[in-house]
């Protein structure tokens, strides 16, 4: 299985193949001048993107994750997966993140988390309204660090706290077990009132891709 990575920054692209290796997945890391010609002749399983190369893409059916430096804002985020992108992400993300962004874009797999069959079996429509209110709830989350960031107070924390703890009942039904492990984790820290031992902004990017 190929992979194509289009990313201007050598220590994304490098963490990346290190990723793709342990997995056997086979990745190139190309220019945008190289794209069709790249996708034409070794007809990649899927692409791992800049956002900013994305017009660079001209042939269909190539599963497709945008990679960008500052994430998106949710709204932004879901226009993209309504356009038929399958992941987003953000540069900074750990080996772990990167192995579940392969893993999920070539249908493998991964480490981070079991099987669920059952998500197969779950009708188009109930998936897409959980995925409107999940994004309904990361857009929350966003707001309410970038809030705390200003000015914690108690009722922010605990605004947070149940916000979180939503997700964290609700993502594994539908496939997200990592977001929901990652949530419990972090519910656990704010109902002890753990805020110091807590990095948002890290479990803001790890839960925008794990969510999706």
């Amino acid at each position: 299985m190929h992979i194509l990575c289009i990313d201007d920054d050598p220590t994304f692209c490098q963490m990346l193949k290190n990723e793709a290796n342990a997995i056997g997945i086979q990745i190139s890391v190309v220019s945008p001048e190289q794209i069709d010609e790249k996708v034409r002749d070794l007809k990649p399983a899927a692409c791992v993107l800049n956002a900013n190369y994305r017009t660079k893409i001209s042939e269909d059916g190539i599963k497709t994750s945008l990679i960008y430096k500052t994430l998106p804002i949710v709204s932004d985020l879901k226009e993209s997966k309504l356009s038929g992108v399958e992941y987003v992400g953000g540069q900074s993300m750990s080996a772990d993140e990167a192995h579940y962004l392969l893993t999920k874009l070539c249908r493998l797999a991964n480490r981070l988390e079991p099987e669920c069959d059952w998500v197969a079996e779950i009708p188009e429509s109930l998936m897409q309204d959980y995925l409107n209110l999940a994004f309904e709830r990361l857009a929350h989350i966003e707001h309410l660090i970038q809030a705390l960031k200003k000015q914690a107070t108690d009722a922010l924390w605990e605004e947070l706290k149940n916000v979180v703890h939503k997700i964290a009942g609700s993502a594994g039904l539908y496939g997200r077990s990592k977001a929901s492990e990652i949530c419990k984790e972090v519910e656990i820290k704010l109902k002890n009132k753990e805020y110091s031992s807590l990095d948002l902004d890290n479990f803001y990017r790890q839960l925008y891709l794990y969510i999706q």
